[in-house]
């Protein structure tokens, strides 16, 4: 959604809780080298999806 940068920097507290969530999942996500990209319309709900990259065998044959 046209918000959906919105959502994911969290809400600096204008809501219950600390409206970090959403924020702090982008940095572990972002960290394994994936993205969380979020869909949707309002009073419709959201998607979130998270897609972090699978992990390649090593060298040696493990992962």
């Amino acid at each position: 959604p046209r918000d959906a940068g919105r959502l994911l920097a969290g809400s600096g507290g204008r809501a219950d809780g600390f409206g970090l969530g959403l924020a702090l999942a982008r940095e572990v996500v972002a960290g394994h080298g994936g993205a969380l990209t979020a869909d949707g319309r309002p009073g419709a709900g959201a998607v979130f999806t998270v897609r972090i990259p699978g992990a390649r065998p090593s060298a040696d044959g493990g992962v």
